[in-house]
């Protein structure tokens, strides 16, 4: 059986729990490979085991929703990504629990620094590629 693609906007609500227990703006860009989170803090540490884990503050005081609160999860990957001002940065990538529409997935996001972006978060074609279409001209298509 077939499955229906569902259709978004270029600006979506989404739901991100272990982030915000609020809906967030996000930004739907099919130029990006990956989805991003705008963290105000982050930092690189290992558990008593040895395992590779990351701590970030999402958000900062331009959003009522944040809490301040520092976040703490497994690293699954690390590489260099190249931003969209065209330098090249290192980012740490954890896998989150994001609601978009009527569907919840869970999908790898950068952590990054995106205070000088309109958008908390930016979701790329990894996560778009499984069930969404895109029109660009509209907002706010996929209620949560």
């Amino acid at each position: 059986m077939k499955r229906h693609k569902q259709l978004l906007g270029s600006v979506e609500h989404v739901q991100i729990t272990a982030v915000c227990p609020h809906p967030l703006k996000a930004r739907v860009d099919t130029g990006a490979a990956t989805s991003a989170l705008h963290c105000k803090t982050i930092r690189a540490f290992k558990d008593t085991l040895g395992v590779p884990m990351v701590g970030f503050v999402p958000l900062d005081d331009r959003y009522p929703q944040w809490q301040g609160k520092e976040v703490c999860l497994p690293v699954v990957q690390q590489r260099t990504v190249k931003s969209s001002s065209g330098h090249r940065e290192n980012r740490y990538f954890v896998r989150l629990e994001v609601s978009l529409g009527k569907r919840t997935l869970h999908t790898l996001f950068s952590l990054t620094d995106r205070k000088h972006m309109n958008y908390p978060v930016l979701l790329g074609r990894t996560l778009l590629r499984r069930g969404y279409l895109v029109d660009v001209s509209q907002k706010f298509l996929a209620d949560l």
